[in-house]
């Protein structure tokens, strides 16, 4: 038990082990298609987060059932699409961040409200198709 527990002080170790139960934990037939829809529907809400910032209209969000989903934004400019666009990609890194970091510091009940929050907002505010809202619920 003591050298798992010094495996597990190493941060590198540390690190390593959480990034291959995150590759495993997304293969699980049916908790894995859950993980998967949380990083889509975060991946959109980037699009949508970067469509308000701008002052663009975010139209709605879709969410299906082979994990993929798709943001329907009204831009005013080229270069707003380009940058509404591009918003979906860094944004599941980030959360994924936050959420190792609170879970690592003893929040883990405070990221699952987070995500319990940020689902219940998508829901009310953009998921439109029936997938989408029975999965979010």
């Amino acid at each position: 038990m003591e050298t798992l527990r010094t495996w597990w002080d190493n941060e590198l170790f540390r690190f390593y082990f959480l990034l291959i139960a995150c590759l495993l934990l997304t293969r699980i037939p049916v908790i894995g298609k859950y993980f998967r829809l949380l990083s889509t529907m975060i991946h959109e809400g980037g699009h949508v987060l970067m469509a308000l910032l701008l002052g663009d209209k975010p139209h709605q969000v879709s969410l299906f059932q082979d994990t993929s989903g798709m943001a329907t934004v009204a831009s005013s400019a080229p270069w707003k699409n380009l940058l509404v666009s591009a918003a979906g990609y860094p944004l599941p890194a980030l959360a994924a961040f936050l959420g190792f970091w609170l879970i690592q510091h003893g929040y883990a009940t405070a990221f699952i409200w987070g995500v319990t929050l940020l689902t219940g907002l998508f829901l009310l505010g953009y998921i439109r198709n029936l997938f989408g809202i029975i999965w979010s619920l």
